[in-house]
């Protein structure tokens, strides 16, 4: 009987501290691609925009960082700054500071000041110029090794990919300009502006960097069931203890 209660108080001292437990949720998001388009032809140029999804940070996402990886032989080499990094072919988006790249290995970075805690925006946009030549057929590019920091840590996420046709300029009906001529832009359609909630306490030290930590305090949307699901269970507990305090 002694053994009984003795399992009782440790059963009773395990509920009392899963109650008093600080639950922490991991960030989510998500890397999308797209295009205007899926059939180019050689010389022309493929605009893929890429952006963050299916975000879900308390503390907010501040940057990301992989690497691109696209067919050498379908498109010209994207080629960057040795010193710094920078490169016209890699722009960023909507506040998003300037991409750094590197050209041999393809690793490429960048990062906000208005850190990103839910929904969709875009972050930044990919030109690929088609070679003269290039052999038809699908070219896919893809973003790998992909990672995005909330202050605190740095969160993987899958690869990121898009597939685009190249196609004799008889089978997709546009001319095709001369090189070194650039086709005037077609009026892009009017779409929806991405709705960002920045997080008021979150902010970058001066420059830029991400190098601030901030404390992952977890998704309070489950804080309401995890401490009524645990009153109930310290409830059940006493009762328990009430019930058999004399066996």
């Amino acid at each position: 009987m002694k053994s009984k209660k003795i399992l009782l108080i440790v059963f009773m001292a395990l509920m009392l501290i899963a109650s008093s437990m600080n639950f922490v949720y991991a960030d989510s998001y998500s890397v999308t691609m797209g295009t205007d388009k899926t059939n180019y032809a050689e010389e022309q140029v493929v605009e893929i925009t890429v952006s963050l999804s299916n975000v879900n940070s308390n503390a907010g996402l501040y940057g990301l960082n992989g690497k691109l990886d696209y067919d050498t032989d379908v498109f010209e080499q994207i080629s960057s700054n040795e010193t710094t990094g920078a490169t016209e072919d890699i722009t960023a988006l909507n506040g998003w500071g300037s991409v750094t790249y590197n050209g041999a290995d393809g690793v490429f970075s960048t990062v906000t000041t208005s850190p990103l805690t839910t929904g969709t925006q875009q972050i930044m946009k990919i030109k690929l110029k088609v070679k003269k030549g290039a052999p038809l057929g699908k070219a896919t590019v893809m973003l790998s090794n992909l990672e995005a920091s909330n202050g605190d840590e740095d969160i993987t996420t899958t690869p990121a990919s898009i597939s685009v046709n190249i196609k004799d300029p008889s089978e997709i009906g546009e001319e095709i300009p001369p090189a070194g001529e650039t086709p005037a832009p077609e009026s892009p359609s009017p779409s929806p502006k991405p709705i960002v909630t920045p997080s008021s306490s979150a902010q970058l030290p001066q420059g830029g960097s991400n190098n601030g930590k901030l404390p992952q305090t977890g998704l309070t949307d489950y804080a309401a069931p995890v401490i009524i699901g645990a009153l109930v269970i310290s409830l059940i507990a006493f009762i328990a203890y009430r019930r058999y305090k004399d066996i």
